[in-house]
């Protein structure tokens, strides 16, 4: 066995835990875009409903596909969240700052904002108003 061999050896552990760490990034993000679609239905509903609901209930748009707290925001304080398809609304302790940057704290929710790569561009690619 050559110098080369060994080496190329050691880095395979390497590489694959890269690919583990790319694979939970990509997982992360497409809990959170579930997550925004649900959240979208539910404005719809909340909207029929016109001036009988000041504010309404989301799903916490976080990574975590276990997680089902809610958000209480205004319809416009939702329209500010989605007019930038890169941005999700979370719990506070729900943010994964490897792939996104808290842009905003509205005490009990916060909005961040996926990082410039491929979780932001996963983000944008799906955004359910981008059809519209």
């Amino acid at each position: 066995m050559t110098l080369c061999d060994t080496s190329s050896r050691r880095l395979a552990p390497r590489a694959a835990a890269r690919r583990t760490i790319e694979q939970h990034k990509k997982r992360v993000v497409e809990n959170e875009i579930l997550f925004r679609d649900v959240n979208e239905r539910l404005k719809g509903v909340s909207e029929g409903f016109g001036d009988v609901l000041p504010e309404f209930d989301i799903i916490c748009e976080c990574g975590d596909a276990a997680c089902t707290q809610r958000i209480s925001m205004t319809l416009d304080e939702y329209e500010q969240l989605r007019a930038d398809a890169k941005q999700f609304a979370v719990r506070p302790g729900h943010e994964f700052l490897d792939i996104e940057t808290i842009v905003g704290d509205h005490g009990g929710y916060l909005v961040v904002r996926k990082d410039a790569g491929r979780a932001a561009e996963l983000a944008r690619e799906s955004d359910p108003r981008a059809a519209q």
